[in-house]
């Protein structure tokens, strides 16, 4: 298979961070699997099409480890002229984002997708985020970024499947399509792939420490990427230095990497001074240097209030370094895996005990790391190969295997809304032990997949339940990915059951379920009860959605 993979803008990039690291270690393991022909272009602005790249894309895409890609064609030559032209066009980056080199400017993403229908290409995109849109209130503002993600979600509404990078970012994407009235369709495939934790050139675990305290006296952390408003650091060092004044008997330091965004830099200047030494901030630094910071470091913090994914924390966990984070998706996607402590990231007395609990209590910390040592880490050739097989997918029973969410409307897009995804398939839940007798298995595949007149058998009312998780005040909607027929009573609760928050009976997974409390809900549940009239249950995954009450 011939994939034309679009680096315009990845491909003038000198930095390595979020979409570059992303391009380029998934432009790596595409171009070493078996029978794909990786074609790097970009798109020209005279002709008016996408075309072969020059020499020097080549060379920037091959820094921080990055592929070693060949040349499809004559640089600059339009591709729809090549002999035999590729099927498909993926697109790893934002490309109407800011350029690092003028010869190349940014484009719009109507123009690459209307170019690749004219000439009968299939395209496929990874989906990282619109946060200028679903987060940052930019949508109807009139400024040029505001405009530029606009127009990019529009244009993402033409591809043939669409790979958000987490089920947050394609609950995001699906919900602009809703707000944009970008109906669901069979020709549109939208499949939630997650990142792999695989940090490139380093080992995993190559941080887990041996011991509680096998080094200096002092308990030190660390936290790295640019300190913008959303990331939360300002918090994080807020919380740090809380800490720091209520238990004085605690030798503590906090590494910063990384720079300081204008608007937050007054706010940082505060907490270093306030912090007496405390705080050290590194600016940019090598890797080496970085290296020895985090190996130095009990645990990383990352509490960011809105990511397409959360890079830093499962790079921290790829490492063998604990991880405070936030208890928002997508970042509770990631900790599932475990090795994360999650804390309230608009809490800072919340983020204070976090890393009190890192600091003094051993036989969390040594859970932490034995949750690392279990943990299922997956591999960019892991990514690669499902990025792979949702492509083959679309181009042999498009309409048996696509994979079409619910797409609901967002209600907001102002700059305070605050909203968490989260999704759980069935490894995230219970079954009763009473299945286990059963000959036919009630999960197989990662689908359960409840029979009546197979599993008559178990007397136990309740099919599955879980998955545990404590989630904020807040307006919720459950959808569910699945078959019903019959009818099922769906009860959701907290604290082992002791509060419930809504009892129904459904006769479709259609159904959404909605309800509203104002308080945490602590070891969240959600129940499937058999009724006399449940005939068969197919269960895929469950989505929760969060909406902020402010």
């Amino acid at each position: 298979m011939k994939i034309y993979y679009f680096i315009h803008i990845v491909g003038r990039d000198q930095g390595n961070s979020g979409i570059p690291r992303v391009s380029r270690n998934l432009g790596a393991a595409l171009d070493m699997a078996s029978g794909i022909t990786l074609v790097p272009v970009r798109w020209d602005e005279a002709s008016s099409a996408i075309v072969h790249v020059e020499s020097v894309f080549l060379d920037t895409m091959r820094l921080y480890g990055g592929p070693n890609l060949k040349s499809g064609g004559i640089a600059g030559q339009p591709v729809h002229l090549d002999k035999k032209p590729g099927h498909w066009l993926l697109i790893p980056e934002v490309p109407q984002l800011g350029s690092h080199d003028n010869l190349y400017p940014p484009v719009q993403f109507p123009l690459i997708t209307g170019y690749a229908r004219q000439y009968g290409m299939r395209t496929g995109a990874i989906f990282h985020d619109a946060m200028p849109l679903t987060h940052f209130g930019e949508e109807n503002s009139g400024q040029p970024n505001g405009l530029g993600f606009l127009i990019y979600v529009l244009g993402l509404g033409e591809c043939d499947i669409l790979l958000p990078v987490s089920r947050a970012s394609s609950e995001a994407l699906t919900g602009l399509f809703g707000r944009y009235g970008i109906l669901p369709t069979f020709d549109r495939t939208v499949k939630p792939i997650l990142l792999p934790e695989e940090v490139i050139g380093e080992q995993s675990l190559a941080y887990l420490k041996t011991s509680s305290r096998e080094h200096q006296n002092s308990i030190e952390f660390c936290m790295w990427g640019t300190i913008f408003p959303h990331k939360n650091f300002v918090s994080g060092m807020e919380a740090f230095n809380i800490l720091c004044q209520r238990r004085p008997d605690l030798d503590l330091r906090l590494h910063h990497v990384g720079s300081v965004s204008g608007e937050s830099m007054d706010a940082v200047r505060r907490l270093v001074r306030q912090s007496r030494g405390r705080i050290i901030l590194h600016g940019f630094v090598s890797d080496a240097e970085l290296s020895m910071i985090a190996r130095r470091s009990r645990a990383s913090i990352f509490v960011s209030l809105a990511e397409g994914y959360g890079l830093p924390l499962s790079e921290s966990l790829w490492l063998g370094l604990p991880c405070i984070t936030s208890a928002f998706a997508p970042m509770t996607e990631i900790a599932a895996g475990g090795g994360a402590l999650l804390v309230d990231p608009t809490d800072t007395e919340s983020i204070a005990r976090g890393i009190e609990k890192i600091a003094t209590d051993s036989v969390l910390y040594e859970r932490l790391k034995n949750e690392l040592r279990a943990r299922n880490f997956r591999t960019w050739k892991q990514y690669s190969y499902e990025v792979l097989q949702e492509i083959r997918a679309v181009d042999v029973t498009a309409r048996e295997r696509v994979h079409v969410l619910n797409y609901i409307p967002l209600r907001s897009t102002s700059a305070s809304m605050q909203l968490e995804v989260l999704g759980f398939d069935l490894s995230d839940m219970s079954i009763p032990e009473a299945y286990d007798a059963v000959s036919v298995p009630l999960v197989a595949d990662g689908v359960l997949k409840y029979e009546r007149d197979e599993h008559f058998a178990v007397s136990h009312p309740v099919i599955c339940f879980g998955p545990y998780v404590t989630v904020g005040a807040g307006r919720y909607v459950i959808v569910f990915d699945g078959i019903l027929k019959g009818k099922c009573l769906i009860c959701i609760t907290s604290d082992e059951g002791r509060n419930i928050y809504l009892e129904k009976i459904i006769d479709t997974l259609e159904t959404k379920l909605e309800f509203v409390t104002d308080k945490i809900m602590s070891k969240m549940e959600i129940v499937f009860t058999k009724t006399p009239e449940l005939e068969s249950l197919s269960l895929d995954a469950i989505w929760v959605t969060r909406y902020s009450l402010s």
